[in-house]
């Protein structure tokens, strides 16, 4: 099949809007025969240009002269010595020198215009500018895409969510993939186009393979995954488009060589290279996009490996040299006492390591990241250190003696011996084999004297008694009034003051005492920030108060200064909510540490739907400090968690166990009432277990089941009465740890609500009817969703 019905037969895979703007072939070809037809009229014929090549005397070269607006071919024949020119080939030069000039002696130089050619390139550079119009409209297409779905996976794929290893394992078969990886850059073939084609084929049966759409949970995630496909077929599209122009604009040209003998293909692409079609990297930079904005939303465990062992940099000390390393690695450099860079290295880099050296930022990073990889790297570091005392044990116990070793030694002479029989002045015990080693004295840290509930309270310096050993006293002056906290979106830590505590959701008095513990929302000092934003964005925060002097002129910065300057003007984009929080001088943020135990107050700032979130919650918790009735007040009486087995056993015995690491209390086994012979049920058989919670402990327990359905229920979950329940597929998904000796159960949660009163229908003596005006109907709807900010689906 020709070229041209090739290039028809392929355009109907494209989009239909796209199809106008390809080059048509099959008009440049028919006009290739108007400039044969031109270079024969003037007597240049193709065997006559072709017997140029070999001739010395005559010279022709094929050049453009103009712009790439107005082309202008022409040809040069340079003529050195006239006389030397065969008789035969001078009546065709005769008809090409103009009448001024004569054949003579002298060196002779020829110019001719060519008018059909010029015709022709002036029809190609119009097809490739129209090619090149779709190219800006489709490019500005694709990276407003990519900047939606960039924010859309930022939520997505937070380290929050359930969802983020998941989107890890997508990115990792992406990059695998490598769906637009070609030999040569801007080479487009058509098997560049299938190879590309046939990979994302594979991407998308790898995800299905791995069941990784379905481990995606939020409604959120499935979305991101269908643009990021669509995104990525579209980005295979447009290759097929590139590859089809540049094909066709390439034979064209070798077309238009055979047919005249010139050389266009070597000469074109030169005089047009800044031609949209000639720019190399045009989908290798939509591509770049893709792969910047949307694949390093969610860091790989790779990029922060050890590379020593290959395994993640936990915990990550980062040397003189730049270079960063765990700190068990280093620590078995300095036992085999290589105390230099092990790549680049440097003298003494890894000799001069101390606790200074942990990079607190990155740590942070990681354990914000990279939870199980932490985790299995604990793990191995606690396996090698077993084995490593192990050994050590072995090599302490003394060796066997022999009788005869063991006879001469007792002959030896009584000074010679340890007297092992009796109270000795020696300070080391009798059958000690290592000599009763005692370890070096350390001095206890801040955070290992017992550290009172109180230096967690942000208030006036004072002065705090210790009870130490021997019932003395200690003056402490320690107060908790700072920590590191970070701004995930624009990957960098300050160190600031905390202000007040502002919400807890588990405990009011914590806020109300300005009490510092994890998780707690507070407010720290925006300046360290604003002070960062500004001298690297150099663009002011916020709105200057009233009676404040205007700005002062900028000081003249370098090129290189203002051109990184304009590259971050594209990302300087700030939430309004944020810039609220600095006009006022305070920010919203989280607290991850536990100030209790470690002695620091670290978090990160809130942004985005987390901060609107809190912001509704603040809301709340102001409104509902004024209770109009508190006997109208919905509360929960009791959560009732079950575990249906269907059978006594092992099973029965491991799920009673899980009920009692989530709350703490015994489970209570239920008996079959009948005996059902269909699913070898007997009567009076345990078959299921439950657990019933009261309390803040019901409340807590509760929110981490909602937390795992999104906080949101159908509305059959709801009873008549005001009760409602629902289920956990996994009761891993609550926090509790995965044990392969106890396997994964899912459960049941059922709320029994109440208002303060309903106890006279229960009590044995002047019991009574709860008013139907007292009764919960549809009012728990209305406490869910006010109380955890949820939503109700009324889909069957």
């Amino acid at each position: 099949m020709k070229f041209g019905k090739q290039m028809e037969t392929a355009a109907y895979d494209l989009p239909e809007n796209w199809r106008p703007h390809l080059i048509h072939y099959k008009t440049l070809k028919k006009s290739i025969r108007l400039v044969v037809d031109e270079l024969e009229s003037r007597g240049l014929s193709t065997e006559w240009i072709n017997t140029l090549d070999t001739e010395q005397a005559m010279r022709l070269d094929y050049t453009f002269d103009g712009d790439v607006k107005d082309p202008h071919p022409c040809i040069r024949i340079t003529i050195e010595d006239p006389t030397s020119i065969a008789s035969s080939e001078k009546p065709i030069l005769l008809k090409l020198i103009p009448v001024t000039q004569q054949l003579n002696t002298e060196p002779l130089s020829i110019k001719i215009e060519l008018v059909r050619d010029s015709e022709f390139f002036h029809l190609l550079l119009h097809e490739l500018s129209h090619a090149a119009a779709l190219h800006d409209v489709e490019k500005s297409r694709f990276l407003e895409i990519v900047q939606m779905l960039e924010e859309q996976l930022t939520i997505a794929a937070a380290p929050q969510k359930k969802d983020l290893y998941a989107w890890r394992e997508i990115f990792n078969v992406y990059m695998e993939a490598a769906i637009f990886k070609y030999e040569a850059e801007g080479q487009y073939s058509r098997q560049s186009y299938q190879r590309s084609q046939s990979q994302l084929q594979w991407f998308t049966e790898e995800l299905s393979r791995m069941n990784l759409t379905k481990k995606l949970t939020s409604k959120h995630s499935k979305k991101a995954l269908a643009q990021f496909l669509s995104i990525n077929a579209q980005l295979v599209h447009f290759k097929h488009f590139q590859s089809l122009n540049q094909t066709a604009m390439i034979k064209i040209l070798k077309k238009h060589d055979k047919r005249t003998s010139l050389s266009a293909t070597s000469e074109f692409p030169t005089f047009a290279k800044n031609n949209a079609i000639f720019v190399e990297g045009i989908l290798l930079s939509l591509y770049n996009a893709v792969q910047t904005k949307l694949v390093t939303i969610v860091p790989q465990p790779d990029d922060y490996d050890c590379p020593v062992c290959f395994s993640i940099a936990w915990r990550p000390i980062r040397l003189e040299c730049g270079h960063v390393f765990c700190v068990r690695c280093l620590i078995k450099a300095h036992k085999k006492r290589m105390y230099d860079c092990p790549i680049c290295r440097k003298k003494h880099a890894v000799g001069n390591a101390d606790a200074h050296n942990l990079d607190q930022t990155l740590q942070s990073f990681m354990l914000l990241y990279f939870p199980k990889e932490i985790k299995e790297k604990r793990k191995e570091n606690e396996q090698e250190q077993a084995t490593i005392d192990k050994q050590n044990m072995r090599r302490a116990l003394p060796p066997r003696r022999s009788p005869v070793a063991s006879s001469r030694s007792l002959s030896a002479p009584v000074s010679s011996r340890r007297d092992t029989s009796c109270i000795s002045r020696d300070s080391r015990h009798k059958r000690s084999a290592t000599g009763a080693r005692r370890d070096q004295y350390r001095k206890k840290r801040k955070f290992e004297l017992g550290r009172q509930s109180a230096n967690t309270k942000l208030g006036a310096k004072r002065i705090h008694l210790v009870r130490v050993r021997g019932g003395n006293f200690k003056r402490r002056a320690l107060r908790l009034e700072s920590g590191n906290f970070s701004w995930g979106s624009e990957g960098i830590s300050r160190k600031t003051r905390a202000l007040t505590v502002v919400y807890n959701s588990s405990n009011n008095e914590l806020v109300r005492t300005n009490t510092l513990v994890k998780g707690a929302v507070i407010q720290i000092d925006a300046t360290p920030f604003r002070q960062w934003y500004e001298s690297h964005y150099a663009i002011a925060l916020g709105k200057p108060k009233a009676g404040e002097a205007a700005p002062v002129a900028a000081e003249k910065k370098s090129n290189s200064v203002e051109k990184k300057i304009a590259a971050r003007a594209a990302t300087s984009a700030i939430d309004p909510l944020l810039n609220d929080q600095f006009n006022a001088g305070r920010l919203y943020a989280v607290i991850a540490s536990r100030p209790g135990q470690s002695g620091r107050c670290d978090g990160y700032i809130l942004e985005g739907k987390e901060l609107e979130f809190y912001l509704r919650k603040i809301k709340s918790a102001e409104e509902q400090k004024v209770t109009k009735n508190p006997m109208r007040n919905l509360q929960i009486e009791k959560l009732v968690l079950n575990i249906c087995v269907g059978e006594s056993g092992d099973r029965l015995t491991r799920a009673a166990k899980v009920l009692e690491q989530l709350t703490g209390q015994t489970p209570v086994y239920t008996k079959a009432r009948y005996t059902v012979r269909t699913f070898s049920i007997r009567r009076n058989e345990k078959i299921a277990v439950h657990v019933t919670v009261r309390g803040p402990k019901a409340e807590e327990i509760l929110e981490r089941g909602l937390k795992v359905k999104e906080y949101e229920l159908k509305a059959r979950n709801f009873s008549s009465t005001g009760n409602f329940g629902f289920g956990i597929d996994e009761h891993i998904d609550l926090g509790i740890k995965y044990d392969p000796s106890i396997g994964i159960y899912g459960m049941d949660y059922f709320v029994v609500m109440g208002r303060p009163g309903n106890r006279v229908s229960r009590r044995k003596h002047c019991k009574a009817k709860v008013g139907v005006n007292h009764r919960i109907k549809k009012e728990s709807q209305e406490w869910f969703k006010a109380r955890f900010d949820g939503t109700i689906s009324y889909k069957a």
